[in-house]
C-alpha cells in the first residue's frame, strides 16, 4: 500500500484506452481524464496520443550502448 498516488502518464492512458477499445467498451478516439489534463488516444493499428506534456526526468545513455545497438547518441 502506498501513501502517494502514482503520477499520471501517457503510457497508462494508452494502455487503458487500448484495452477498453479492444474489449468493445469504448469507441476510438478515447478521452482519458487525468490529473494533468485530458489526453486523447486514437486506437487503430497504432496508438496516437494527444495532450499536454511535462518533463518528469532525464535519461543519459552511455555511448557504448548506442554503438552496440546501431544507434547514435
Amino acid at each position: 500500500c502506498s501513501t502517494t498516488s502514482p503520477r499520471p502518464s501517457g503510457s497508462s492512458a494508452c494502455a487503458v484506452a487500448a484495452v477498453c477499445v479492444g474489449r468493445g467498451l469504448l469507441a476510438s478516439p478515447v478521452t482519458v481524464r487525468m490529473e494533468g489534463g485530458d489526453l486523447t488516444v486514437a486506437v487503430e493499428d497504432e496508438l496516437v496520443l494527444v495532450g499536454p506534456v511535462e518533463a518528469v526526468g532525464r535519461v543519459d545513455v552511455h555511448p557504448a550502448w548506442w554503438a552496440a545497438h546501431g544507434g547514435k547518441p
